[in-house]
């Protein structure tokens, strides 16, 4: 959550933060009322105020969806590769021993 302000609370005349990326970020995706983070990052404000959770509600739902929609990607993806994986390149159990150096050990 932090890194939603990141860029804006942060920014100063001697990092040039403002001139070097500011205009790259997406408006929707991060939080750039300067009021509303300062009750995030010096006082310990309060989510349920109207400006606060306005600021906060779109770039928090966008993340989550895609978040949410990278995971559920992930579980297809290994749902599709799950029968190759499981079933035709199984590993024997003598495969595994052979790059652990146990048995050069036991030769001599």
């Amino acid at each position: 959550m932090s890194n939603l302000g990141h860029a804006f609370w942060y920014a100063t005349s001697e990092n040039e933060w403002k001139q070097l990326f500011w205009r790259y970020l997406p408006k929707h995706l991060v939080v750039d009322d300067l009021k509303v983070l300062r009750g995030y990052y010096e006082e310990s404000s309060d989510l349920l105020i109207p400006a606060h959770f306005r600021a906060w509600f779109i770039p928090c739902l966008l993340w989550t969806g895609f978040i949410s929609l990278l995971v559920l990607m992930m579980t297809c993806l290994n749902v599709v590769l799950r029968k190759q994986w499981i079933e035709r390149e199984k590993l024997k159990l003598s495969d595994c021993s052979a790059t652990t150096g146990n048995d050069a050990s036991q030769r001599s």
